[in-house]
């Protein structure tokens, strides 16, 4: 049996990438999305807050759902 999958196939690693969307909603005023300062701050911290929710709660449940074993000490 081969233990190994594709880096984007691991949920670990898809609830850490959330983490980044945070900064894409930011980066949305460059483009020319034009939301209101209040708003703005508003949507930021609910995302930020969601997904950091969901992100670690994702990492997680990866974890414990991967049929490899992490240790502390390298092999």
């Amino acid at each position: 049996m081969d233990n190994t999958k594709w880096w984007l196939d691991s949920q670990t690693v898809q609830g850490a990438l959330l983490t980044y969307l945070p900064p894409i909603v930011m980066i949305l005023g460059v483009f020319g999305v034009k939301i209101g300062d209040a708003e703005t701050q508003a949507i930021i911290q609910g995302v930020v807050g969601l997904v950091g929710a969901i992100g670690a709660c994702l990492a997680i449940y990866g974890r414990f759902k991967a049929d490899s074993k992490i240790t502390i000490e390298k092999p």
